[in-house]
């Protein structure tokens, strides 16, 4: 995507928010990342979404 364009990250397991934020305009841009919370116990995977900024 080109130009000026907000960005969020939502968890992948999470169905319902993805969901909402693609009916609101929100796109995946296929970025992922990992997050390790609770002393690496826990990890996290995450998906990027992409809206341009009016």
């Amino acid at each position: 995507m080109s130009g000026d364009s907000a960005i969020l990250w939502v968890l992948a397991t999470n169905e319902r928010a993805k969901a909402f934020y693609v009916r609101q305009g929100w796109v995946d841009d296929d970025a992922r990342q990992t997050e390790t919370i609770d002393d690496g116990r826990v990890t996290l995977e995450e998906m990027r979404y992409r809206r341009p900024l009016p």
